[in-house]
């Protein structure tokens, strides 16, 4: 037992340190030659321990000086929204993609991954213009071809909340003329670097994820249709938010202050 604590002792600090100059990360193979076991072993070691070298997640702390009292006016929209007014999460997601293959791609079979060209051939892209209804969670959706503030501005007139991010098409002059001219519309940015803030986002994500990674279309009308059912999916399962606005806060005030205890530790 002595010798296998050693060993994982040996083991999980090397995952620590920086690898070789000619290597990103370290590998099982990588690691079993610093303390001279075999491969099996650190194997072993790293599931025991739950370490992945190889795997490196992301993660970005805003640097927002008014990130807390946004937080707290955007997601108290989500949480409790006003009565008698609307209140809906836009953004973009610009240039989808219709990709198809250059030769008929394999199907999968025991024992063998499913197999496709490495080049795509270009079908041409959209603009996907996306609302999502706090008070439903449903999506409401249209394509366009261009994104500019022309496409943007949404023609109506009731009393509306609009939390969108930070982009120059949200915060141009045409778009602040047209709300001039609409006094019962009200604009919420989000915190930059904190796009999870936006709830129409995590419907952006999840078709990226589930509909639009790894497909093949043969022409962009077919991508369309791919994305025009995707949201009609979504629409039966619609989105609940449901992290309060303290909870958000405090997480990101941990995020910063384990940044700096690692600033000054350096």
């Amino acid at each position: 037992m002595g010798s296998i604590s050693a060993h994982s002792w040996s083991v999980t600090s090397v995952c620590v340190t920086s690898p070789a100059a000619h290597a990103s990360h370290w590998t099982v193979r990588a690691l079993a030659g610093k303390p001279g076991m075999v491969a099996s072993t650190v194997h072993n070691i790293l599931r025991r321990h739950r370490l992945k070298p190889h795997r490196v997640k992301t993660f970005k702390v805003s640097r927002d000086p008014q990130f807390e009292a946004r937080v707290r006016d955007v997601v108290g929209l989500y949480v409790d929204p006003p009565d008698h007014a609307i209140v809906l999460s836009v953004d973009e997601k610009t240039r989808v993609q219709a990709p198809g293959q250059t030769q008929t791609p394999l199907p999968m079979k025991p024992g063998q991954a499913g197999t496709r060209s490495h080049d795509d051939k270009r079908n041409g892209t959209t603009c996907l213009m996306a609302a999502l209804d706090v008070a439903t969670g449903k999506v409401i959706a249209q394509m366009v071809r261009r994104h500019r503030s022309k496409e943007f501005r949404l023609d109506a007139d009731p009393a509306l909340h609009v939390i969108v991010d930070n982009q120059s098409a949200h915060k141009s002059a045409e778009v602040h003329a047209w709300l001039k001219d609409h006094p019962r519309w009200t604009f919420h940015f989000t915190p930059t670097a904190a796009s999870w803030t936006s709830a129409v986002e995590g419907f952006y994500s999840k078709l990226a994820r589930h509909r639009l990674r790894n497909a093949i279309f043969n022409s962009l009308d077919a991508s369309i249709a791919a994305i025009k059912g995707y949201i009609k999916h979504h629409n039966a399962h619609p989105f609940r938010w449901s992290k309060e606005p303290e909870a958000l806060v405090a997480s990101w005030k941990r995020g910063h202050q384990k940044l700096q205890e690692m600033a000054s530790s350096e």
